[in-house]
């Protein structure tokens, strides 16, 4: 069984899928501050963010986990409300509505 994700990257990313396989499978995430697979994360809100470029902060974020568990589910559950926000019916109405007021 796994407790947490981790997607480590030390170079851009414009959004990374582990982030949202892990939310709807149950499980929270630590993420590098690069690139955008941080931007749905909102620090000890629904998971952690640590600075690859900050001495000591990756290890930091994972013993934050360590010494507060309960903390796991709660990530998950206030994550629960944006996994929405990234299902193909939510994109293609979220384009559509854009296409829609650029064409009037």
């Amino acid at each position: 069984s796994i407790d947490v994700s981790i997607v480590s990257s030390l170079w851009y990313e414009a959004f990374s899928r582990v982030l949202i396989e892990s939310y709807s499978n149950n499980i929270p995430v630590i993420v590098s501050k690069i690139g955008g697979t941080s931007e749905p994360v909102i620090h000890r809100k629904n998971g952690l963010i640590f600075d690859p470029n900050k001495n000591g902060d990756f290890e930091k974020q994972i013993n934050y986990f360590v010494k507060n568990p309960k903390k796991i589910q709660e990530f998950v559950k206030a994550f629960g409300n944006k996994k929405k926000e990234f299902t193909i019916d939510y994109v293609v109405n979220g384009h559509l509505t854009i296409y829609k007021k650029l064409l009037k």
